[in-house]
């Protein structure tokens, strides 16, 4: 039984296998089967832990130096909410995305400023530009995400083809763009260190917005 037949069992089946495999080991004393059971365990615990109830339940029936810290505690705590609640934290991520672009476009505007600083223009003049490129893109935005969610399906293939066609638009938008603006031929280097900047910056945001909305939630 590899690890997807194990996850495949129902709540109750894998306890019995657990059951068989540790009676085996016990008699055979296998190095493998005890790294079988080890991970089979892990996988058992974890759908046992589908609430923290459940979780805290199962933490009283181990011997106190298997249980956990109460930092362990903390952050099954938060993971197990975060799952139980993904759908509703999804949803207001989601939302308040257009939020987060809104706030970010200074700094865009800074890593801008920081790679063209050679053309000696005032951090102004490189945030009226940002605030012209993301007018482009929402204006995109609005018009094609009716489409993904509505119409083909937030999933769907076509919705993908999409995705990836509006991303190659903003690339080829942002190098033009760039190229008119500063009158540089080499823009390339520049936007995609941009463009990394700006990426770094989005995921830490989301980071604090989880956490935000996490606790909101909870």
């Amino acid at each position: 039984m590899d690890r997807e037949d194990f996850k495949s069992l129902s709540f109750k089946d894998q306890t019995a296998a657990l059951v068989n495999l540790k009676k085996q080991n016990k008699a055979t004393k296998s190095d493998s089967l005890t790294e079988v059971i080890s991970t089979f365990t892990k996988i058992h615990n974890d759908r046992n832990d589908s609430t923290y109830a459940a979780y805290l339940a199962r933490q009283k029936t181990l011997q106190p130096q298997d249980q956990d810290n109460w930092f362990d505690r903390l952050i099954k705590k938060r993971a197990i909410t975060i799952g139980e609640k993904s759908e509703v934290i999804q949803e207001t991520l989601e939302h308040n995305r257009p939020k987060q672009y809104f706030l970010l476009m200074p700094l865009l505007a800074l890593f801008i400023m920081w790679n063209f600083r050679k053309n000696h223009i005032y951090y102004l003049d490189h945030l009226i530009f940002t605030i012209h490129g993301m007018t482009a893109y929402f204006i995109v935005s609005i018009l094609t995400r009716p489409f993904m969610k509505y119409v083909f399906g937030a999933e769907s293939m076509m919705s993908t083809i999409i995705k990836i066609g509006l991303f190659a638009w903003i690339c080829w938008y942002m190098f033009n763009a760039l190229k008119v603006f500063y009158q540089r031929k080499k823009v390339i280097g520049k936007m995609f260190l941009i463009v990394i900047l700006y990426y770094v910056s989005l995921k830490l945001t989301e980071m604090v917005m989880l956490n935000l909305i996490y606790y909101v939630a909870t």
